[in-house]
């Protein structure tokens, strides 16, 4: 028998982990920064920051930041990604429940598990080691871990370096659908996360309205008999 390799793809951001409640410390200093630089003298955009979750972060600063230069937004991306590290690291996030025990029971058997995030690799690094969820992971495709511009680009590449066969991307945005369709792998639509409208995550071949039911729903979607032969 021809050993097919099958792995799980999980998104980082309104999937594993709760960003809204790290946000408002990293993005409040980022904006005092940006005020002493004198490039800022509006409020912190908090709210409609909170809308983009999840997007690459190159186009969340064109947003915010349409009439700056690119090397600034550049060095701004460069400041809040310290920050949100450090937010990180202080225990202001938290993970969704159920994420530490869901990934030791998939650990456990055998399930190869991967991150693709359009998050940095510092801040996801952070997440995982402040959580102590690297050990889970087989690998981790963030932002500036190849030259990938998307969601599925990370994937395509995550794919082809581990041969994956089959497989199954769970992300609560439209782009993490999308990079699992485009990869020929079953998507899973995190409804708790952050898409701002629910057709966002229609094409999803199943919705997961708690993390707990990952399991049951990795049980259902990869094939019996690759489920014995993870490896």
């Amino acid at each position: 028998m021809v050993v097919q390799r099958v792995g799980v793809i999980l998104n980082m951001d309104g999937t594993l982990f709760q960003t809204h409640r790290v946000l408002p410390d990293a993005l409040g200093k980022t904006f005092d920064w940006l005020r002493r630089e004198g490039e800022w003298i509006d409020e912190t955009p908090t709210r409609r920051f909170f809308t983009m979750i999840g997007a690459p972060m190159d186009e969340v600063w064109r947003a915010l930041l349409p009439d700056h230069k690119e090397s600034v937004r550049q060095e701004v991306d460069h400041q809040f990604q310290q920050f949100l590290c450090r937010s990180v690291e202080k225990g202001l996030g938290a993970l969704y429940p159920g994420v530490p025990d869901v990934l030791h029971a998939l650990w456990q058997q055998q399930v190869p598990l991967f991150i693709a995030s359009h998050g940095s690799c510092s801040y996801v690094d952070a997440i995982l080691r402040k959580h102590q969820l690297l050990p889970y992971f087989e690998d981790v495709y963030a932002a500036g871990r190849d030259d990938a511009l998307s969601k599925t680009e990370h994937v395509a590449n995550l794919r082809q370096s581990y041969g994956l066969q089959e497989g199954i991307l769970v992300g609560d945005r439209g782009c993490d659908v999308e990079a699992g369709l485009l990869n020929g792998f079953a998507t899973v639509g995190c409804r708790y996360g952050y898409a701002n409208d629910p057709l966002e995550l229609v094409e999803a071949d199943v919705p997961l309205f708690r993390f707990w039911d990952l399991p049951e729903v990795v049980q259902r979607l990869l094939p019996a008999e690759l489920g014995r032969s993870y490896g």
